[in-house]
């Protein structure tokens, strides 16, 4: 599930997988910590493997160093980069923790209270670190671990790649590092949207959907609900409806094995409702240069939608789009129920 569960956000100049032989150092507040990995309303395991743990398994010559605080405090910028002197790759274990965000919390610091967020953004402490990495001439691999999204442009700038780690449970230490090592290749998908700021989002004063979610945003999210990268690369063909489904053909146009999320969206024409909604979702692996036909049933469900007192199937027009994101889609036809 941690495998299935890791999106990769952003991996300029295909910095991932990561050489063999290469030096690199592990650091900052999440590389070993067994309770982040756990998440909120959790057992506890009888053994959990960090990413520390998992990093040093697989890359037998990693220098650890102690990083900072989540949100407060710990090692400065200075400090950290005497301790990577000859280090060109480092990889920052950064986001938040369920120590920061929960249900009813005694937690009153900046950017979070009672253990609401009241900004999205990374911790500053974070931020000043990662840009300080940058301006060095630092190669960065962040791997964000949170609960929910967090607004990361800065980091999109002063980091090579992104891997998005969720709080991936006990074993998840294993999994992130087996994708950093190209043992595994990413293959999730992002099922929230991540904005670029706090400024995006209107006050969340009710419980308003306008302005907010994939459905309703207007914006330019970051990294859109849907979204993630892998090692390979996947090439779609144009969709067909026949018979009551949708067909459209995926290959596999990379070098090596991988997974894609097939992804199909339905919206109405002229109607004042979401503009966009998922109605089907399908996970394909395919071998380099394969090739396979993705099929969706059009039924009831996929033609729900509200009419102002119910979910129900409605006729009249309506739009299908097919495609491995909400912002990456091919728009099959209008069609009529």
């Amino acid at each position: 599930m941690a495998r299935e569960s890791l999106v990769l956000l952003q991996n300029r100049g295909g910095l991932l997988p990561l050489k063999p032989g290469a030096r690199i150092a592990l650091t900052g507040p999440n590389a070993d910590d067994e309770e982040m990995m756990w998440g909120n309303y959790n057992p506890v395991p009888d053994s959990t493997v960090t990413l520390l743990e998992g990093m040093r398994h697989i890359f037998p010559n990693l220098t650890y160093i102690p990083g900072c605080e989540a949100a407060l405090g710990g090692i400065s910028a200075e400090a950290l980069l005497q301790e990577l002197d000859g280090i060109d790759t480092v990889v920052f274990a950064g986001g938040i923790n369920p120590r920061l965000e929960g249900e009813q919390m005694q937690v009153d610091i900046p950017g979070f209270k009672g253990g609401d967020r009241t900004s999205i953004e990374l911790p500053q402490v974070q931020r000043d670190i990662l840009r300080a990495l940058r301006d060095a001439g630092k190669t960065v691999v962040l791997v964000n671990f949170s609960g929910s999204a967090i607004g990361l442009e800065p980091e999109t700038e002063s980091c090579c790649s992104i891997l998005q780690a969720w709080y991936p449970g006990q074993e998840g230490g294993t999994a992130v590092a087996e994708v950093l090592a190209g043992r595994v290749a990413p293959s999730g998908k992002l099922p929230v949207t991540f904005y670029r700021s706090t400024d995006d989002l209107p006050p969340y004063e009710d419980y308003s959907m306008q302005g907010r979610t994939y459905r309703f945003f207007e914006g330019e999210p970051l990294f859109p609900f849907g979204s993630g990268l892998s090692y390979t690369a996947f090439e779609y063909g144009e969709p067909a409806v026949r018979g009551g489904r949708l067909t459209v053909k995926l290959t596999n146009k990379g070098s090596r094995e991988g997974t894609e999320t097939v992804q199909l969206y339905v919206r109405r024409p002229g109607d004042d409702g979401p503009r966009l909604t998922l109605r089907g979702f399908r996970r394909v692996t395919l071998a380099a240069g394969e090739s396979a036909k993705v099929h969706f049933r059009l039924d009831d469900e996929v033609f729900s939608w509200w009419d102002g007192s119910e979910v129900r199937p409605l006729e009249g027009e309506w739009e299908l789009l097919v495609g491995g994101s909400s912002d990456a889609l091919k728009c099959c036809r209008t069609v009529r129920r």
